[in-house]
């Protein structure tokens, strides 16, 4: 059912629940209302008291707390996704990233580090990390993706790095001083 559905459904229930209490129209005071669900939208509108929580068919106690929590925080802690909430392909493309970013970084702090396979690699690989890095959807995450291409990019061609900054520099130099010709 579309979440949205779900949500309206369940407020609609809980409301009729409540006005058969509040006008005596159930009999008994005690009643149980049982609803199993993997909504965390549902779950957001029930107290953890009143939530069972089961994994491979044994009762769990998490550490949340499910009223009016945030949907995400729902779905990694209480549906047990502890692999994150990202598909597979792109938590694999992210972390072929990082797994690069540590072979730089384990490289480096050899003793005498030789960069030219990894060079190779990266500049096989430059365009689709950067690609990959551009279309993060999560603003953190990919700003942390960033910083790892950046800092690859400074390792690896910390050379290249310092003649651009060389560069950058002479063309200031030669600013400052036409304006102080001026």
């Amino acid at each position: 059912m579309h979440p949205e559905w779900q949500k309206e459904i369940f407020y609609v229930m809980l409301k009729y629940i409540i006005y058969l209490r509040d006008n005596k129209l159930i009999k008994s005071q005690k009643y149980h209302f049982i609803l199993t669900s993997h909504s965390p939208f549902l779950l957001s509108d029930i107290p953890k008291e009143n939530v069972i929580f089961l994994e491979k068919g044994k009762q769990v106690y998490p550490e949340i707390e499910t009223f009016g929590a945030n949907i995400h925080t729902l779905l990694s802690h209480g549906f047990f996704m502890k692999d994150g909430l990202m598909g597979e392909f792109a938590k694999g493309k992210i972390n072929e990233i990082i797994d690069f970013f540590q072979k730089v970084e384990k490289e480096q702090s050899k003793e005498k580090s030789n960069f030219d396979v990894l060079r190779e690699a990266y500049e096989d690989k430059k365009r689709v990390f950067w690609h990959t890095q551009t279309i993060i959807g999560e603003d953190y995450l990919k700003q942390v993706v960033k910083n790892h291409l950046v800092e690859i990019e400074k390792i690896l061609f910390k050379d290249r790095a310092k003649e651009k900054k060389i560069e950058r520099l002479k063309a200031e130099l030669k600013r400052l001083e036409e304006e102080d010709n001026a």
